[in-house]
């Protein structure tokens, strides 16, 4: 056995002794290391189960020190002094020829790495009895001034980072009443707009039936711009978490084609529905997975010609479930593909009867399929239509 008079080690390491980072590697280990190797491993055989008894140790949360353990380098058993100290989801261990050198590697590794600073820090008022030199001890308080001052500088941050959540929070809420306030009145001018076109349409002119007809789309739009609104927020960080539960999408498909048939017959489109015989329930938001459907196939009714007809399937593969919507209208222009998907992008193809877009719709289906761990995208059927395609899987509400 031989005396180590090399600077000294310092790795990474988690609970059960993984090292996760090579901080310093005076011994040439790393070289021979695998990408995650236990520090044990890195001890010769003679100092194995002293070696568990120090990591049993540190995960009691306490710096150790004064230990002596056996490197195993170049095939030979090196004595060395070892210390370690609790650092973020595991530990810092050191190992070097003295408890003055290991006081000497920790003055070095503060102030090379900041995630060794608190580490380093206790460790070394842990080595203080064995550090004699006035240089060492002017580094250690300058270290300890360091870490109070990073210690205070978290605490405001926490605090401050509380702070911001809450106001977060506060906007998200008055922004979600503003918007529900503005909406209720536009529904009932919609409403008594639509009763009065009704109730007198043979003492108004053609002028003044325009006129009301306007005031109700008019009033539909801006109703449902504010429901997208109000459906992006609800998507945002601050916002409610999805409600999971088991759900089975064929039938919140059928639910949505017959909500949106209405639309579909006002302009003679035919809505075909293509299940496999068993299709498994999803644990899913119901409500938000409604949202999705019903934008696809309100989309796909938009942008259909008259006397066409919309496909809609549902499918099973690879642990995942796909729904695909397809229509028979112009498609979408190859450069408009990749941007679909992002809020407020409206792409140049007109819906068939005019009807309005808010240009969020795709963002929010997004946003609710990707927080069920799922993707969304759009191609082009190569006989002409749009195609968006959507992959659950089959427990989509853990991802």
């Amino acid at each position: 056995m031989r005396t180590c008079v090399a600077a000294g080690l310092a790795v990474v390491c988690g609970h059960d002794g993984t090292v996760t980072r090579w901080l310093h590697d005076d011994y040439g280990l790393q070289a021979n290391a695998s990408a995650h190797r236990n520090v044990i491993r890195l001890l010769d055989d003679s100092s194995h189960l002293k070696g568990l008894e120090f990591l049993s140790q540190l995960r009691h949360g306490a710096p150790v020190v004064a230990w002596e353990l056996c490197l195993s380098i170049a095939c030979e058993p090196t004595l060395v002094r070892v210390a370690g100290a609790p650092a973020n989801h595991g530990s810092i261990v050191l190992a070097a020829q003295s408890d003055e050198a290991l006081s000497a590697l920790c003055c070095d590794l503060a102030t090379r790495y900041s995630e060794a600073t608190g580490p380093c820090a206790v460790l070394l008022t842990a080595l203080q009895p064995q550090r004699k030199t006035q240089p060492q001890k002017d580094v250690y308080e300058e270290l300890m001034r360091l870490y109070n001052d990073l210690a205070c500088l978290q605490r405001s941050y926490a605090n401050q980072n509380a702070k911001l959540e809450r106001m977060n929070e506060e906007r998200h809420r008055m922004m979600c009443m503003t918007v529900h306030d503005l909406r209720n009145p536009l529904t009932v001018m919609v409403m008594l707009a639509t009763t009065l076109s009704q109730a007198v349409s043979d003492r108004l002119t053609s002028e003044e039936l325009y006129m009301l007809d306007n005031i109700s789309k008019t009033g539909k739009q801006m109703s449902d711009s504010l429901s997208d609104v109000l459906e992006m927020m609800r998507l945002n960080p601050g916002a409610p978490k999805l409600k999971l539960a088991e759900q089975r999408l064929d039938r919140l498909i059928e639910e949505s084609m017959g909500q949106l048939r209405h639309l579909a017959d006002k302009k003679h489109i035919g809505l075909q529905f293509h299940c496999t015989p068993y299709a498994a329930p999803l644990h899913c938001d119901a409500i938000q997975m409604r949202h999705v459907l019903d934008n696809l196939i309100g989309n796909a009714i938009k942008f259909s010609p008259s006397e066409t007809c919309i496909d809609i399937s549902l499918s099973s593969a690879d642990q995942a479930q796909r729904i695909v919507v397809r229509d028979r209208g112009p498609g979408i222009p190859e450069g408009e593909l990749a941007r679909i998907f992002k809020a407020f992008e409206k792409g140049s193809t007109k819906p068939t009867a005019g009807e309005a877009s808010s240009g969020l719709g795709l963002s929010i289906c997004r946003n609710i399929v990707e927080k069920h761990g799922g993707r969304i995208w759009a191609k082009n059927h190569s006989s002409g239509g749009a195609m968006f395609i959507i992959d659950l899987p089959d427990r989509a509400g853990a991802c």
